[in-house]
């Protein structure tokens, strides 16, 4: 319900605490009901259909499914700006490693969940593979790196880290020389303060 909306007080007064499913509040998702798919939902399950029928991560398959799914009239999903810059693209003859958008959003990097329910040669070939779907439609260097970011995260957790552990030892491990010094700063205050979730949210 609460996608998109980051005034906590519209909120509180429309939603109240969230606890369940409700239909969207904001203006971006006409057409989705409560229980719905964001997007980024729609465009992680277009993944993971592409996954499940490709055996594997198919960046091709993934492109073709992906467009196929953007072009049909009857999809409610919102085109946001990387959704619409990357189907004009593909529409004008670009192909899929050079049709992403400017986009400096985490969209792309938000979709790679489908891709650890395979198994990979190794976890530096996951990280590849999350890295080369997120270009696709987000080729900044910044949400790629984020997308390696998120995905060594979900690693280390795997293998028993705690959250906060995960976190420390994936900035640990290289510089992250696309990520921003100031934000990994601002996420560790933020982790360590005394505030309430949503106050603390709210300086983000």
């Amino acid at each position: 319900g609460p996608h998109w909306v980051y005034d906590q007080e519209e909120i509180r007064a429309k939603l109240g605490r969230v606890t369940s499913y409700h239909a969207p509040i904001a203006k971006y998702h006409p057409g989705k009901s409560a229980g719905d798919f964001s997007h980024y939902g729609d465009q992680t399950l277009v993944l993971l259909q592409s996954v499940v029928e490709a055996g594997g991560f198919d960046p091709g398959r993934f492109a073709v499914r992906w467009r196929g799914f953007w072009e049909d009239p009857a999809n409610a999903s919102y085109r946001d700006g990387a959704t619409r810059q990357t189907l004009d693209r593909l529409q004008a003859g670009f192909s899929p490693e050079r049709a992403g958008s400017n986009s400096h959003d985490i969209g792309g990097a938000a979709r790679i969940g489908p891709l650890f329910l395979l198994k990979w040669e190794d976890d530096d070939a996951l990280i590849a593979a999350a890295r080369l779907e997120t270009a696709f439609t987000h080729p900044a260097d910044e949400v790629v790196a984020s997308a390696e970011f998120f995905g060594r995260i979900v690693l280390a957790v795997r293998d028993g880290a705690s959250i906060p552990a995960a976190l420390e030892s994936t900035l640990a491990a290289k510089p992250w020389s696309a990520l921003p010094k100031s934000r990994l700063a601002a996420a560790r205050e933020s982790a360590a303060s005394s505030a309430t979730d949503s106050a603390a949210l709210k300086t983000h």
